[in-house]
This record gives C-alpha cells, structure tokens and sequence, in this order.
C-alpha cells in the first residue's frame, strides 16, 4: 500500500470535516431529526419541507461517518433524532414496509414502496449502529434486508423497484440500480452481524444479486450492462431507450472488489477488473479529465451534463485500486479527475460541490441539496480515503 503517500488522503479528511459536514449539520437538521434535503447554493433552505427514504438515510449515513471520525458529542443527538424520525415517521403501520416521503411533521405524503429508498434505509441504520450502538437501529435493518428478500424479490430472482402501498408491482421496466444499492447496503450490514446464520444467509444473498445481474452481461475483455431492462430482465439498449450509467460501473467495480474483502468469492476481482477497465475506455472524458454521466455501448456521450456523483465514484474506485493493489498506472487518472474537482466542482464562494456542469465544465445547477444530493457519493469517497489515514 505504498502508493497511498503520493494520494492526498488528508485532503479528504479536511474536507469532509471542515466543509462537507458542517454545512449538513447546520443546513439540513431540525431538532424532531427531520433531515431537510433541498438546499440552495448558499445553503439555504428551499422548497417543500419533505423528505424521501432516501434523503433521510443518506444524510443518517454522513451523520454517522461525521461522528465516526471527528467522535463530536453533539453530532450523537443528531444521529439518534434522525434515525428515530426515519423508524418512527416513515413506517407503514397498516401495511409495513416504509413509505417514500414524509413532511417535517412525520406526516406521510407518498406511500409508494420503494426498494431503492429501502436499500438505502439499510445502508443508514448500519452506520447509525456502527457510529453509536444503538440496538434498535440494527434490528430494523435486519428486517428490512427481510422485505428486500420477499416482498421485493420478482419473479425471475431480481428486484422490483416501485410497489403500491399494498406491495402490488408499479414497475415499468426493470433496473439494476436497487440491486446495486440493495448489494451496497448488504455488505454494510455484513460487516456488523455476529450471528453465524445471518452472515450465511447475507452471504448467499449478495452472491444471488451478483450472479443474477452479471449473469445477464456478455463476457469479454470488457464489462458493460445497461441501466434499464423489460420486466422480463431483458435488457433496453440505448436505441431504445437505454442508457449506461458510468458512474454505476464504477460503483459495482468498487463493491466487487470490497466483497471480496468481507468473504466472496475471488473471482469477483476479475469482474471488478474489467468493470474498472471498461470505465475508464468507454466513461472517461480524456481531454477534459472527467467521468461521464449516461453513455452508450460504444461510449457515445447520450446525456451531456457533467454530474457530481460519477466524479465522486470514479475516484473512491480509483483510490481503491491504487491502494489496495497498487495499481500506479491509474494515478493519471486519479490525478485527473480530482483536478477536474476542484477546479469546476467545488463552490469557491459558500463552499460545497455543484450539482452539475455543462459540457464546457461551467456550473449549470448550484444547489448544494436536492431529493438526491445528499453528499453520500462525497462522504463514501472521503471516507475512503480516512480509512487509510487510521
């Protein structure tokens, strides 16, 4: 690991605890542990006061790491107000599962089920547990990696994204990406489970979701899949209507590799290898240094806007390999990317991350918080990094 003194893993640190986190604990919290997500560029708040699965557990998730590393008390209340109003306020009393959205109040204002939200629900409890060790948080999850198992689970052995409150199938098409998530989240609760036939059974299930989804893609030097299939899992190509998510090659490229740490199979790091490789062939914009948002299977740029999150994934994926095996011939890339970063992503004035560039790299969406943008894919990153600072 000797190629981590040429990174600049402090930077990470400073940046997740001097900018990042701060931000988020002053802007979103309200004292019940509603977590307010939309946030302009001066981090003010805007819009309606709801929140989603998703912006609940994704800043429960920055909130624990935040504690993790800096150990404030005070960031303690906040993991427990926002962790409880996630139980407590989203639950579905008369049909169970959790609904989409909630008001700051608790009400509920969209009962879809959702298992992207669900898989991120997940993600959030485990690192709430890890962060403070309360039991509550990690008996949810175990139950919600329940409804991920059945009520979520298609018929084919994939995941049904949207359902009815009363768990009936809305899906139009299918998509890999609650099977990434659900992947992500899984390997999260892994890594905090003791009991020998819970850890069988998360073991089983994450080789599942991998053989399912990469089952479908053609071997090769290269991997790439798309975002989108028919109900049938067959998959929508970008002439009709598809697209390829770089950043979630990366994603899946990172998760693969990190599974292979926690008890899966090998083999895995072959896939993550040529996942990595295609990346950086097909996703990566070399004249400009930056990952590239929805491309086709040639890498045809199909969506032109320059996103955060993807540059995000691209270098905790990169930072990965560079380390872990160290692969010095991804440096340049590494290099590139993060210039890239500071140079166009990072707010000069009030600080934080864009949303999104145009294609010439000028800011095209300033706010700092949306429904998505959480700082999630920057807080994995940072974190990343720390965790070859300890």
């Amino acid at each position: 690991m000797s190629s981590s003194t040429t990174l600049p893993l402090s930077w990470f640190r400073d940046h997740f605890t001097q900018e990042i986190l701060p931000y988020w604990l002053k802007s979103a919290v309200d004292p019940n542990g509603f977590y307010y997500p939309n946030l302009s560029r001066d981090w003010s708040r805007t819009g309606e006061s709801v929140g989603t699965l998703v912006s609940q557990s994704r800043l429960l998730y920055v909130f624990s790491n935040g504690y993790r590393v800096t150990r404030d008390p005070e960031i303690i209340k906040t993991i427990r107000s926002g962790g409880s109003f996630l139980i407590d306020c989203f639950y579905d009393e008369e049909e169970g599962g959790f609904v989409w959205a909630c008001d700051e109040n608790g009400s509920k204002k969209d009962f879809t089920k959702d298992a992207y939200g669900h898989a991120f629900t997940v993600l959030g409890l485990v690192n709430a547990f890890r962060a403070i060790k309360e039991e509550i948080f990690l008996e949810k999850a175990l139950e919600i990696f329940d409804l991920l198992d059945t009520r979520f689970a298609d018929e084919q052995g994939g995941i049904i994204w949207k359902m009815s409150r009363d768990w009936k199938d809305l899906d139009t098409n299918r998509s890999q990406n609650p099977i990434m998530h659900t992947f992500e989240a899984l390997l999260a609760l892994l890594s905090i489970v003791n009991q020998e036939d819970q850890r069988t059974r998360i073991q089983n299930k994450l080789s599942d979701l991998k053989d399912f989804l990469f089952s479908r893609v053609p071997s090769g030097d290269r991997i790439i899949f798309p975002e989108l299939y028919n109900r049938s899992w067959e998959p929508i190509h970008s002439g009709n209507g598809g697209y390829i998510s770089v950043g979630h090659l990366f994603e899946w490229a990172f998760l693969l590799s990190k599974g292979v740490k926690k008890g899966l199979p090998d083999t895995n790091l072959i896939l993550a290898g040529k996942l990595l490789e295609t990346c950086l062939s097909l996703g990566y914009q070399k004249e400009k240094g930056y990952i590239k948002t929805w491309i086709d299977e040639t890498g045809k740029v199909i969506r032109d806007e320059i996103s955060w999150w993807e540059q995000s994934e691209g270098l905790r994926t990169l930072l990965h390999f560079i380390i872990q095996f160290d692969r010095t011939d991804l440096k340049n890339f590494f290099d590139a990317i993060f210039h890239f970063v500071q140079d166009h992503f990072l707010d000069p004035v009030y600080g934080g991350w864009f949303t999104s560039l145009d294609p010439l790299g000028l800011p095209l969406d300033t706010n700092k918080g949306s429904t998505w943008k959480l700082d999630y894919h920057q807080t994995a990153l940072c974190m990343e990094a720390i965790n070859y600072l300890t």
